[in-house]
C-alpha cells in the first residue's frame, strides 16, 4: 500500500516516537507500511498479526499492548466504524510525500466517517422519542457492565485459585470481545470454569506448559465451545498392553 509515497527520514527524530518502547516503534513503522494513503487500517490484533507480522512469531496480547502504548501517547487513535475497529495514524501526511501522478487512495473507513455515520444514525432516530431511547441504551450499558465486572471478578478469582493468570486492565479489545460472548446463549460462564478445572491441557499440564487464560477463551465462539464439550477432559492413557488388547480385538 506504501508503493504510492515517500517516507521522509525525518522520521527517527520524532520525540514521540522515540519515547514509545522499541517494540511500539516497531509496529508503528509497520503500520505505515500497511495503512491506506490516509493513514487507516485494521486494529484488531489478529490481522496484525497475520498481515504485518506474517513471518515474525508474535502473541496477540504483544501486539495488543504496543497498540495501546502508541494510544496512549496519542501517536495513533481507535475508532469503531459498522462493528469494526480501525486505527488512524495521527499527523500521517507530516512525514511522508506522495506521488502527484497517483491519486491517493482509500480502503478503509476514515475517522471522519465514523463521525458521519454517527450522524446519519441521530437524524434517522430523530422520530423516536429520544428520552426512551436514551434511559434503554443507559440500562443496557449499565446491564453489560455489570455482566462485565462479574465475568472478570470470577475469572480473576479462579485463577488465583488455580494457577492461571489474572487480568489486570480492562480495554477496548477485551471488552468488546466479552460484549460478543455474552451476547451468545451458550457462553455460560460459570460452566466455563467448572469445565476448565477438569482439563489439565488447559491447565498447563501439557508437553509445551500452556495454559489457558481469559483472551483466549473470548477470543471466538470456537474455543469456550470445545471447553464445554468436554473435548479438554482428562482421559485415562492406556498402557502398551491395554493399546496390543484394544488392537487384537479389533
Amino acid at each position: 500500500m506504501a508503493s504510492a509515497r515517500l517516507l521522509s527520514k525525518n522520521i527517527i527524530l520524532s520525540r514521540k516516537l522515540n519515547c514509545v518502547s522499541e517494540g511500539a516503534e516497531n509496529l508503528y513503522y509497520r503500520l505505515l507500511v500497511m495503512s491506506d494513503d490516509f493513514g487507516c487500517y485494521h486494529a484488531d490484533p489478529g490481522i496484525i498479526k497475520g498481515k504485518a507480522y506474517t513471518l515474525r512469531k508474535i502473541s496477540l496480547s504483544v501486539i495488543e499492548k504496543r497498540l495501546q502504548e502508541l494510544k496512549e501517547i496519542h501517536l495513533i487513535k481507535m475508532y469503531e466504524v459498522n462493528g469494526e475497529f480501525y486505527i488512524q495514524i495521527k499527523k500521517f501526511e507530516e512525514h511522508q510525500r506522495f506521488r502527484s501522478d497517483i491519486k491517493r487512495k482509500s480502503v478503509y473507513p476514515q475517522y471522519e466517517q465514523r463521525s458521519r455515520n454517527e450522524s446519519e444514525r441521530i437524524q434517522t432516530d430523530s422520530n423516536v422519542d429520544s428520552c426512551s431511547v436514551s434511559k434503554n441504551n443507559n440500562r443496557n450499558k449499565n446491564e453489560n457492565e455489570n455482566k462485565i465486572e462479574e465475568i472478570l471478578s470470577n475469572w480473576n478469582s479462579f485463577a488465583s485459585e488455580i494457577g492461571l493468570s489474572p487480568v489486570l486492565k480492562l480495554n477496548d479489545f477485551r471488552k468488546t470481545k466479552i460484549l460478543s460472548r455474552i451476547k451468545e446463549k451458550e457462553f455460560m460462564f460459570d460452566a466455563i470454569l467448572k469445565a476448565i478445572r477438569l482439563s489439565p491441557h488447559l491447565l498447563g499440564e501439557s508437553d509445551g506448559g500452556w495454559k489457558c487464560s481469559l483472551d483466549w477463551i473470548i477470543k471466538n465462539d470456537t474455543n469456550y465451545v470445545k471447553i464445554l464439550e468436554g473435548q479438554y477432559y482428562a482421559r485415562k492413557k492406556q498402557t502398551t498392553k491395554e493399546k496390543i488388547n484394544a488392537w487384537a480385538k479389533k
